[in-house]
């Protein structure tokens, strides 16, 4: 596993949360577009309504989080926008949020790129 301090955080959030450096992943219909141009980068991700879960092996390779995280990514590598430093999470629903999670902690590509950032995760200054 690749050493946290180079890869990207990601946690969850709203647009209250993006400042200048934060890109934003968004599941579809989570905010209004006018929220959005606070982010440096941001990609949006659709949470599949069928019965299997997101990203079922039977579907899809990667998850619709996973592949919008990897294009976060490429914008990053690219220096097209100004570079950020974190990503904000912006879900509606439980889905959305699980989508992410799997996409960060269960997908090796976004494993080895990003982290997710939870309350146990944040040391105490």
């Amino acid at each position: 596993m690749a050493d946290p301090e180079s890869r990207i955080p990601v946690r969850f959030g709203g647009p209250a949360d993006l400042q200048l450096g934060t890109a934003m992943l968004m599941e579809e219909g989570a905010i209004a577009p006018e929220s959005m141009d606070r982010a440096s980068a941001w990609a949006s991700f659709a949470v599949s309504s069928f019965g299997h879960p997101p990203g079922c092996a039977c579907c899809a390779p990667r998850n619709a989080a996973a592949v919008a995280l990897s294009r976060l990514f490429l914008i990053q590598t690219r220096g097209n926008p100004p570079p950020f430093g974190s990503v904000v999470a912006v879900v509606r629903s439980a889905a959305g949020a699980q989508a992410v999670r799997e996409a960060v902690e269960g997908d090796v590509i976004g494993r080895a790129r990003f982290y997710l950032v939870t309350k146990a995760s944040i040391t105490p200054t």
